[in-house]
């Protein structure tokens, strides 16, 4: 079967880049999406089968990326998500932060989509 993956950012490049990787990564990986945590929130409540991957970044409106994962960590339906924070935030105290609020890794986003390809197919390839 295969891998369903929410990617939740507001930048609309980020998310077209970001599906574009996934599908030279596997084709048959489901691709969602949310603009921000509060939509992401609701989309998670609203799906039969819960996404493998959440990509997260931390800068959005509504409600940013550590609130998400704050609320998304208090909440045993979907606590088992493992969650990787894409950002372009290299602050040592937002790596520290989101470690210590539940996030399973932590990515800069590259520069390049080579190197954006190479990281991302680490983890659901």
């Amino acid at each position: 079967m295969a891998s369903v993956v929410l990617y939740v950012d507001d930048d609309s490049d980020d998310l077209l880049i970001f599906k574009e990787l996934l599908q030279d990564i596997n084709p048959s990986i489901k691709y969602l999406h949310a603009p921000n945590g509060q939509v992401a929130f609701e989309l998670l409540e609203e799906l039969v089968i819960l996404p493998d991957y959440i990509f997260l970044d931390i800068n959005m409106p509504v409600m940013d990326g550590q609130t998400f994962l704050t609320k998304l960590r208090k909440d045993r339906r979907f606590y088992s998500i493992p969650v990787i924070v894409y950002t372009t935030s290299t602050r040592p105290s937002d790596k520290h932060l989101f470690s210590n609020l539940g996030a399973n890794d932590y990515i800069v986003k590259p520069s390049t989509y080579v190197d954006a390809k190479i990281g991302i197919s680490k983890l659901v390839g």
